[in-house]
């Protein structure tokens, strides 16, 4: 799917891009979508839009409707997602490192620059 960055590498068994996952097989200890589970975090339409991903938050939300209100989704589909929900978001952390590594840098060369001048 054209729409996903992780597509190429992707190793879950049910995709929400392709189809409905209620029309979709998940087994017991199956790989669940990155950005799936990612979509049940607190805050996770933030962190998409900060990513660039805004479009495919709404992509995840509509699927997790799908996967929640359907009797026929996969249970343990549905019991990845609401693990999901109780743990952080790696794509908030990775953001945050990056915010933390661009102020370092902003703060070393402010400091270099403070130095050349007092010479």
């Amino acid at each position: 799917m054209n729409e996903c960055p992780k597509f190429d590498k992707c190793h879950a068994s049910a995709c929400p891009l392709h189809k409905p996952l209620s029309q979709q097989v998940h087994l017991k200890g199956e790989a669940v979508c990155f950005y799936l589970t990612e979509a049940q975090k607190i805050d996770s339409k933030a962190v998409f839009d900060g990513s660039g991903l805004g479009e495919l938050h709404m992509m995840m939300a509509q699927a997790t409707v799908d996967a929640f209100s359907n009797p026929d989704a996969s249970i343990y589909l549905v019991n990845s997602l609401r693990r999901a929900a109780q743990s952080s978001s790696s794509m908030a952390k990775g953001q945050n490192l990056i915010k933390g590594a661009k102020n370092a840098v902003s703060i070393d060369h402010e400091n270099e620059i403070t130095k050349w001048m007092s010479r």
